[in-house]
């Protein structure tokens, strides 16, 4: 029997919504693997010592290929230069500032061309991530999460921001880059890794919001809804108001929606507006003793049809892990064009 023909509805798609029943998606059970320079202190074996000095050389030379799902932090000369991005994947480009401050933050796809990409100044870091290849025949801006919010792997939505299972990559004391996202701790943090401090590494972030009372996240302008979940700690300090929300950016509506599921709530706050020439927003959260922010997650879509979707129950897990696809590939070079090298 021929297939039944769909009827093309121009300005419609067919989106798939999973039954409230089914059997969630597993993923690999596999931890990231950071390396770092011998230079700091690292200890590093001959083979991976060899690689990360031959990067530095290829960095300034013929450039150096990140693969889908890799992370390069370097630090970089003083003095006006430029990146040459080139490769069919999209890539993620963060500037860091000496106190750790972000500069610039984007995401583009590059294409066969290539890019040139002017370093802000003051830029004294940098973090490329590979995002993997996006999907064909997509045109998508160049801007903070701008493919993040529009793209997601394995999935019929993409959503932006982190949850207490994902993974944070740790740009520096207290700067961490999640999924088209930026948070920003009040204090410094610093892990452990091979009995070894490090404030570069990939972190879960339930190890990083275990004791902190306020966090900042930043989503992209295409967010339409903000979730927030929380897991109850003190039922009688939750009860008495003790959590804080504020949105820099953008203008929630408010009251938001209530989703429960035990002692863990989704707090799910349409974006009413965002402010003019905002190419991104900041969402707030804060709580001393009553709850745990356990995620600031950014959706797309309206917020009923997401308490609808949640069905009286909080999801475990929305914001996707690992890059767009497993294949895809893009190749940086470091480009001096003045001042010291």
């Amino acid at each position: 029997m021929a297939r039944p023909r769909l009827d093309t509805v121009v300005g419609a798609r067919l989106q798939r919504v999973p039954a409230a029943n089914a059997v969630r998606p597993t993923g690999i059970a596999r931890a990231a693997k950071t390396l770092r320079n011998a230079e700091v202190g690292w200890a590093t074996g001959a083979v991976h010592s060899a690689a990360i000095k031959q990067a530095a050389v290829d960095f300034v030379g013929t450039g150096v290929t990140l693969a889908a799902g890799a992370n390069h932090v370097w630090d970089l000369p003083p003095g006006p230069a430029t990146l040459a991005v080139s490769g069919p994947a999209a890539v993620r480009l963060t500037f860091l500032s000496r106190s750790g401050g972000v500069l610039d933050d984007r995401e583009l796809v590059p294409g066969a061309k290539g890019s040139n990409i002017q370093i802000p100044a003051k830029t004294e870091r940098l973090v490329a991530q590979c995002l993997g290849n996006p999907p064909a025949a997509t045109a998508f801006p160049q801007g903070f999460g701008a493919i993040s919010a529009s793209a997601a792997p394995r999935s019929d939505f993409a959503a932006t921001g982190w949850q207490s299972a994902s993974k944070l990559m740790q740009a520096g004391s207290s700067i961490l880059l999640a999924r088209g996202a930026t948070v920003q701790l009040p204090r410094p943090f610093v892990a452990l890794r091979s009995g070894l401090k490090t404030n570069q590494t990939v972190i879960r972030a339930s190890e990083v919001m275990r004791d902190e009372t306020a966090v900042e996240t930043q989503l992209p302008v295409e967010t339409g809804v903000v979730m927030i979940l929380l897991d109850q700690q003190d039922a009688t300090a939750a009860a008495a108001g003790d959590f804080g929300i504020a949105a820099n950016g953008a203008t929630l509506s408010t009251p938001p929606l209530r989703v429960q599921g035990g002692s863990r709530l989704a707090l799910l706050y349409p974006v009413a507006q965002i402010d003019q020439g905002a190419t991104s927003f900041t969402v707030s959260t804060a709580s001393v003793t009553g709850w745990s922010v356990s995620g600031v997650i950014g959706l797309p879509g309206q917020a009923q049809d997401w308490a609808a979707r949640m069905n009286g129950g909080v999801p475990e897990h929305l914001v996707p892990e690992g890059p767009l696809t497993p294949d895809g590939q893009i190749t940086i070079r470091l480009i001096s064009t003045g001042g010291a090298a």
